[in-house]
C-alpha cells in the first residue's frame, strides 16, 4: 500500500510491512497457545462460541483498518486520506495482532472439529480437503487484491466470514447431537446387559 505524504502513517508505510507480518504471527501463536493451555476449560464451552469470538476479533480488526487506511490504498499510490489522519501505526499493529489472534483461534477449532467428525480413516482426506480449500481461497484473494479497493475486499472477507461461522456452527451442533444420541444409546445398552443376565 502506498500513500501520499499527507495521508501517510506516522512512520514510513513501506517499513511497516515486516512489522505487520511479525504482529500477525505473534497473534496467531498466542491464539493457538491460548487454546492449548485452556483445553480443560474448553470442555464446558461450545466450539462455535470460540469461533464467534474469533470472528468478533476479525470484525474489530476490519473496523480499525477502515478507520486507519484509505480505501484506494490497495490500488497503488493515492492522495486519499483515511478517516484518521495521519494514520496511526499503533492502530495498524493492533489490527494486525487481532487478525493473527483470530486466525489462531479459528485454525485450532476447525482442526479439532475435523478430527472429531472424521475420527476414522477419513480424517486424512478431510484435512487434505481443508488445506486445498484454505490455499485456494488465499490464492483467489491475492488475485483480486490489486484490483478491488479496500472496502470491497473487507466486504468479501466479512461475508465469507459470516458463511464460515454459520457453516461451522451448523456442523458443530449437528455433530454434538449425534454424539449425545450415541452416548445415550450406549448408556441404555449398558443398563440392559445386567437385566438380560438376570433373566438367564
Amino acid at each position: 500500500m502506498k500513500f501520499s505524504p499527507a495521508a501517510s502513517f506516522e512512520t514510513d508505510a513501506d517499513s511497516l510491512a515486516g512489522l505487520h507480518g511479525i504482529m500477525v504471527h505473534v497473534g496467531c501463536m498466542l491464539g493457538g497457545a491460548a487454546m492449548a493451555t485452556t483445553g480443560h476449560l474448553q470442555l464446558s464451552v461450545r466450539r462455535y462460541a470460540i469461533v464467534f469470538a474469533a470472528f468478533g476479533c476479525n470484525v474489530a480488526s476490519y473496523v480499525l483498518i477502515i478507520l486507519n487506511v484509505p480505501a484506494d490504498a490497495p490500488l497503488g499510490v493515492t492522495e486519499e486520506e483515511a478517516f484518521i489522519s495521519p494514520s496511526s501505526t499503533g492502530m495498524a499493529m493492533c489490527a494486525s495482532f487481532l487478525l493473527g489472534f483470530a486466525t489462531g483461534l479459528l485454525e485450532t477449532q476447525a482442526l479439532a472439529l475435523l478430527a472429531s467428525v472424521y475420527a476414522g480413516g477419513a480424517a486424512s482426506h478431510a484435512f487434505a480437503l481443508q488445506k486445498v480449500t484454505y490455499h485456494l481461497s488465499r490464492g483467489t484473494s491475492f488475485a483480486y487484491a490489486g484490483y478491488l479497493n479496500l472496502y470491497w475486499q473487507l466486504g468479501i472477507l466479512f461475508m465469507t466470514g459470516v458463511l464460515g461461522v454459520t457453516g461451522f456452527t451448523m456442523v458443530d451442533v449437528a455433530h454434538r447431537k449425534v454424539e449425545a444420541e450415541a452416548e445415550q444409546q450406549k448408556h441404555i445398552g449398558s443398563k440392559d446387559v445386567p437385566e438380560k443376565r438376570r433373566d438367564v
